[in-house]
């Protein structure tokens, strides 16, 4: 045996295998920045906030474009600031009205929560956002208790009814006001869109409001914050990490007004009319869709707390995070079990 030649194989070997292990290396490496320079980003603005569209893959052509097209369509049938909106023109109308698909898709999903919160969701309460100065009617002055009493004569989901296609009104005076699902509507039609466009990983914020389809470049999930209520400049309470799921978070600490130097928060209680004053600060949700977690963030800060925890333990579809403060105004939070496995360390 020639021990020269094998000594010299010996040395040879593995400094191969170590060469075919750094170009393994330096190939993966590539591979992840060529994910990296896939990524897209997408900005602009819609339904009084801004957007944030992140996608992997090839650049859309005229994608921003198609974009803000959408939203424009989807803006002229949701919203209350457009007087020839669908939403609008509904409050105006009477009698038998024919609705299109996306007031269909918003008013059963809106019955089923005032249901199963008892009537305290309730997406009718339109006049009483205004009177409270939170709409698009600016009173700026604190409604008097005639005043109110007089609205809630036609506040309720329950004065409407949806037969097909057609939405009967107990009350011409009857106006609905789907803000609370309008955001989240609004991020799961963009979502959608990148999705038919072969964009299958996306992430979507509107307003704070987020979905995120598949992974990020790097195959992690999409990181999303929830912010901290009791500070004033933004700060991140916890960090939520998600795959093909939506967030939202509703809360009172930002939209208030002062009447008298005394602070009232814009979500309403439908029974009392007037805004609600508990100790929750913070509701976030997390649903197979934006949609569903915008409307039930509403609806878990127009319960309050222990209604909420409540409810959270109740509904399989959600997930929920409640920040709130306690008698002496320390701030605390709670979670559904299943929330634990979003949060990130």
């Amino acid at each position: 045996m020639d021990w020269k030649k094998m000594f010299h194989r010996s040395r040879i070997y593995p400094l191969v295998l170590i060469t075919a292990m750094y170009v393994v290396y330096q190939c993966r490496q590539a591979e992840q920045q060529e994910k990296f320079v896939d990524r897209q980003e997408v900005y602009g603005e819609t339904m009084g906030t801004t957007y944030k569209v992140v996608y992997y893959g090839e650049k859309l052509e005229g994608v921003k474009e198609q974009i803000d097209s959408l939203l424009v369509s989807y803006n002229e049938i949701v919203s209350t600031y457009i007087p020839t909106s669908e939403i609008s023109l509904i409050g105006q109308d009477s009698g038998r009205i024919v609705v299109s698909k996306e007031i269909q898709r918003q008013l059963i999903l809106a019955k089923e929560i005032y249901d199963q919160t008892d009537g305290y969701y309730d997406p009718t309460v339109m006049p009483l956002v205004n009177a409270w100065n939170f709409g698009y009617e600016k009173n700026n002055k604190k409604p008097s208790k005639e005043k109110i009493d007089s609205l809630l004569a036609f506040i309720g989901l329950d004065k409407l009814t949806l037969e097909g296609d057609t939405l009967l009104k107990e009350d011409r005076r009857i106006m609905l006001d789907f803000s609370s699902i309008a955001k989240g509507r609004g991020v799961d039609i963009v979502s959608n869109f990148l999705v038919s466009k072969g964009a299958i990983q996306n992430f979507v914020e509107i307003g704070g409001e987020v979905v995120a389809r598949g992974l990020r470049g790097d195959n992690e999930k999409w990181s999303t914050g929830i912010e901290d209520p009791m500070k004033e400049q933004a700060s991140i309470y916890a960090i939520v990490a998600l795959q093909d799921l939506g967030m939202a978070t509703s809360g009172n600490y930002r939209n208030i007004e002062i009447f008298d130097g005394k602070a009232y928060s814009h979500t309403i209680d439908p029974i009392k009319g007037e805004p609600v004053r508990h100790k929750l600060l913070s509701a976030s949700v997390i649903a197979d869709n934006c949609m569903t977690a915008d409307a039930y963030a509403t609806a878990l800060m127009a319960v309050g707390l222990e209604k909420s925890k409540q409810l959270a333990e109740q509904i399989e579809a959600i997930e929920v995070f409640l920040i709130y403060a306690d008698d002496n105004g320390e701030q605390l939070s709670w979670h559904t079990p299943g929330f634990k496995k979003y949060l990130k360390d």
